[in-house]
């Protein structure tokens, strides 16, 4: 029994992204890899790869996490902000984009150190300018399709406030909904918007950059891949393969999330029908890319000539599990990426960073913390 439930854990791969849940950036060396996600009864619990370095994952309810290891004063404040008591806040959901924006409020703080902080400043002005930005192109879309359709401003119900605005009404008219509730809806939209980029500064967004550094790892990776020998070549075909995979469908997904926003008008209309799947659709190269952060910032932060490559059973160790529902995705897929997306390589056995003197640990993880945010935003 022991044996089944041994390759049960190993080949164990979740279902959907919502299972695996989201990648946290974490500055507690014990918890690196591990995700957030509502459990069955709507409360928060980490999946974390087993502390030791082998095979499978550790559940832990939120509200016990502290009863079985060390977490920093930074872990704390994030997941907290994330959460509140043990229920999940209605009005934030478990998502990429969400978690994010705690993760920024948090390094804003100066939790994290002062590096963080002025990256997390810089990085939430330009998520606000975009989606301000957004905002504004969805009402100027509206405003253009109510005209060129000649749809009538409706007469003002009876106790309507006179300064309520043409436009509101014909909003409203158009979609059969009231005004509050579209302009809501825009709003929602515009923060997943925010995330993939729009108008002049869409480059600067947290997804194109982490897939502009996924693609330069992968290229870099590959380049060196003859190199490479024994374990540290099964590690660099690895992050190759699994790299460029994941590039080849951010890729994709983000032009088409940027195709469909260039339509707001159907956009809305759909997202007001049932918001779950315009959302989940828009923000899937947000989930394919999220976790990457890890593997990229510790090649980007490389420093006085160190080779990175030297620590890619570690990099390796961070790359985030695909979930079934990403095959789908990224179809086709050639026999190698089929035989990475279900199967982790020389992945598992990898040395946990979690001793030594905590501190010097957590400043070495506060310092990764701040190149991501400065380099990739995230």
């Amino acid at each position: 029994m022991a044996s089944v439930l041994a390759e049960f854990s190993r080949l164990f791969q979740p279902t959907t992204f919502r299972e695996r849940g989201v990648r946290l950036p974490l500055t507690s060396p014990v918890l690196a890899g591990a995700c957030l996600r509502a459990s069955a009864r709507n409360e928060p619990e980490l999946v974390l790869p087993n502390p030791d370095g082998g095979d499978g994952f550790f559940v832990w309810p939120w509200r016990d996490l502290r009863e079985v290891c060390r977490v920093s004063i930074h872990d704390v404040q994030l997941l907290g902000c994330i959460t509140t008591g043990s229920q999940i806040l209605p009005m934030t959901p478990i998502l990429p984009v969400t978690v994010a924006r705690a993760a920024h409020k948090v390094a804003a703080s100066g939790i994290a150190g002062r590096a963080a902080m002025d990256a997390a400043r810089s990085g939430a002005a330009v998520d606000e300018e975009m989606a301000r930005a957004a905002t504004g192109f969805m009402l100027e879309s509206l405003a253009r399709h109510c005209q060129t359709q000649a749809c009538p401003v409706p007469a003002e119900p009876d106790g309507e406030a006179a300064s309520v605005s043409p436009l509101r009404r014909q909003m409203a008219a158009l979609y059969g909904r009231p005004a509050n509730d579209v302009v809501r809806a825009i709003e929602e939209l515009s923060v997943a918007i925010s995330a993939i980029g729009f108008g002049e500064q869409a480059e600067q967004a947290r997804v194109p950059r982490l897939l502009a550094a996924v693609e330069a790892l992968h290229e870099t990776v590959t380049a060196r891949l003859a190199d490479m020998k024994g374990t540290r070549a099964s590690c660099a075909e690895f992050m190759s393969t699994a790299s460029g995979l994941i590039a080849r469908g951010a890729q994709r997904w983000l032009a088409e999330a940027r195709t469909r926003f260039s339509r707001p008008v159907g956009l809305l209309s759909a997202y007001l029908a049932d918001p779950e799947p315009t959302t989940h659709w828009l923000q899937r190269a947000d989930w394919l890319l999220n976790g990457w952060c890890g593997p990229c910032v510790r090649r980007l932060a490389a420093t006085n000539g160190q080779d990175w490559m030297r620590d890619l059973e570690e990099m390796v160790a961070l790359v985030p599990m695909l979930p079934r529902e990403a095959e789908a995705w990224l179809t086709p897929l050639s026999a190698e990426e089929s035989r990475i997306f279900r199967s982790r390589p020389a992945r598992l056995r990898v040395e946990r960073r979690s001793h030594g003197d905590s501190q010097m640990l957590i400043a070495h993880e506060e310092s990764l913390r701040a190149a991501s945010l400065r380099m990739l935003g995230v």
